[in-house]
């Protein structure tokens, strides 16, 4: 299958499904939301089938719910039978030079997309956020004793809101 042929894809999945999903392990995003008026989702853990999963599971919840950013509690427990685990919904901000260069490195299909398929993009602005899940301590990447032998997660970009950010890390 040529590239063209798999973007020709994605762009039917996104239109009978209402989103796709692409990358490799470490590096897995969706497609398509921002036709929903919704932001794309980005994960940058290892486990691909966990992503697809969550991915599916965030569009579901912001479809019923609305966009969360920041700690999404309800969301952790509807995923986790209730037991308390923290999440970060993280908007990257892509007017950020440093973040759109990262962002477009780590998942070129996530701009190439929109750029091939006009007709895809929803109103407004493009937005991505990046959904960060706690170790099996319940601890985030910033914080300060966070594993990352056992969930291993890279941070990418900025976040949009940084003091949204700096007060739950204070929180924490």
């Amino acid at each position: 299958m040529t590239y063209d042929q798999v973007m020709m894809q994605l762009a039917a999945m996104v239109q009978k499904f209402g989103l796709a999903q692409s990358g490799i392990a470490g590096c897995q995003h969706s497609l398509g939301m921002w036709n929903k008026s919704l932001p794309d989702i980005v994960m940058t853990i290892p486990d691909m089938g966990f992503c697809h999963t969550s991915i599916n599971d965030i569009y579901t919840h912001w479809c019923e719910n609305g966009v969360t950013l920041g700690d999404d509690q309800p969301f952790m427990k509807e995923r986790t039978r209730g037991q308390e685990f923290n999440c970060y919904f993280m908007e990257i901000d892509l007017d950020d030079r440093v973040s759109r260069s990262i962002m477009k490195s780590a998942f070129p299909h996530l701009f190439e997309f929109y750029e091939r398929f006009p007709a895809l993009k929803g109103e407004g602005k493009h937005r991505v956020v990046h959904f960060i899940l706690p170790n099996k301590y319940n601890q985030l990447p910033f914080d300060a004793n966070y594993d990352f032998d056992s969930l291993p997660q890279a941070l990418i970009g900025s976040a949009l809101d940084l003091v949204a950010l700096e007060k739950f890390i204070a929180l924490r």
